[in-house]
């Protein structure tokens, strides 16, 4: 029987140790372009249906050109394309994500990693009252400016809301990272989430809402890069 020095052995571990996941989208040298008819095609960047296409890019608005979501029209127009999560031009990643059933969103993916993240735009249409009180409330409601929240893709393929309260979850294994987190953030955060029993609280202004965007995102990437080596 052939035994391995035990120095040779520890570069061996040390090696596969550091070693990344490179079957993993995010560990890839390159996107694939196609379409991806699930999570798993999309988490290996493997898309099933390559039928060629082009983006069409949605921008924020038009004092600013940040693409932030997008759909497709197939290169070859007789041809069909049913039951799609995602796509991938090659350069960016786009996926299906409506909080109903009956619209179609595709947004554009912000950071790829075990914890992919996307930005969408939420804007709420009321219909109260009768025919012409509908009418009215859905006009004020529809001048009312539309609002931009984040989600995140979990590692196991589910859309969860992406905010102070998730990320502390997500950092509640690493408490270095959670210290610094809540550092940041613990400022007029409710604990309840329903704004009703939260009265007492200050709303946050929109500075303080940036600042606190940004400090989600900081450590959400901070934490993929650790898990991107697991």
């Amino acid at each position: 029987m052939k035994f391995i020095s035990l120095p040779i052995a520890i570069c061996l571990w040390l090696s596969s140790y550091g070693q990344t996941n490179a079957t993993k989208i995010y560990n890839a040298s390159h996107l694939k372009k196609g379409f991806y008819r699930n999570y798993e095609e999309f988490i290996n960047n493997n898309p099933s249906d390559t039928t060629d296409f082009i983006v069409n890019p949605f921008v924020k608005s038009k004092t600013d050109s940040t693409v932030f979501g997008g759909d497709y029209t197939l290169v070859d127009s007789t041809k069909k394309i049913h039951h799609v999560w995602g796509f991938c031009d090659g350069t960016d990643v786009f996926v299906n994500y409506s909080e109903s059933p009956f619209v179609k969103h595709f947004w554009k993916l912000l950071g790829l990693g075990p914890n992919a993240f996307f930005e969408i735009k939420q804007k709420e249409i009321f219909f109260i009252g009768g025919p012409l009180m509908k009418l009215a409330t859905a006009a004020i409601s529809a001048a009312i400016p539309a609002q931009f929240e984040f989600r995140r893709i979990n590692t196991n393929g589910k859309f969860r809301p992406l905010d102070v309260l998730e990320m502390r979850d997500l950092l509640d294994g690493y408490p270095s990272l959670l210290k610094e987190f809540r550092a940041k953030t613990d400022s007029k955060v409710p604990l309840d989430p329903d704004p009703r029993r939260n009265k007492n609280i200050t709303p946050l202004t929109d500075a303080e809402i940036k600042k606190q965007d940004e400090a989600v995102i900081e450590y959400l990437n901070k934490l993929n890069d650790i898990l991107r080596k697991k």
